[in-house]
């Protein structure tokens, strides 16, 4: 027995409907893959692996314009809307709204990958802080090196009132008496 034909407004809602559920997977896909990089990527600071360090920055990259790409997608198309019965949904809808027109199987899976990513968005964000807070102590902490050893190399040894070592404008003189 052959299923009826859907009539155009209803194969257009199906349309989107699997539309949004494809992207929002994607998403997911995507973050998930960003997520393990945050990992590497303090991993590869707390080890100081410069070659690695540089192979995970080229990665997310990468994946950061995958996400865009994909959340283009996804702005268009919560810009289509869905034809409903009871009328247009006032603006661009929310993936809520959206889901809210569809059966309750695809809605159960739509917000549940909806949930997901923003389970995966906070935890991009807490890891990101991290690195940023990691990479920050670890640019102090070369600058107090660079600063030790200009002090130890600086003619004066002194600090000017910026709080850096101040250089000697003329060579300083120094001796030693070998007659002594």
């Amino acid at each position: 027995m052959s299923r009826p034909a859907m009539n155009p407004a209803d194969l257009a809602r199906q349309q989107l409907f699997a539309g949004l559920e494809g992207v929002l997977t994607e998403l997911v896909r995507e973050h998930e893959q960003l997520e393990a990089l945050t990992r590497e990527h303090r991993d590869a600071i707390k080890r100081l692996d410069q070659a690695r360090l540089k192979k995970v920055i080229t990665t997310t990259a990468e994946s950061i314009q995958r996400i865009a790409r994909l959340e283009e997608r996804r702005c268009q198309l919560l810009k289509i809307q869905p034809v409903q019965p009871g009328g247009k949904i006032e603006g661009q809808p929310t993936v809520a709204e959206v889901a809210e027109l569809m059966d309750d199987e695809r809605r159960g899976r739509v917000m549940d990958l909806a949930a997901r990513l923003r389970e995966l968005l906070e935890a991009i964000r807490r890891r990101h802080a991290a690195i940023r807070r990691a990479s920050e102590t670890l640019s102090a902490h070369m600058q107090g090196l660079i600063h030790q050893v200009a002090a130890e190399l600086s003619g004066t040894g002194t600090y000017a009132r910026n709080g850096r070592i101040e250089t000697a404008t003329r060579p300083a003189v120094s001796g030693v008496d070998l007659r002594s």
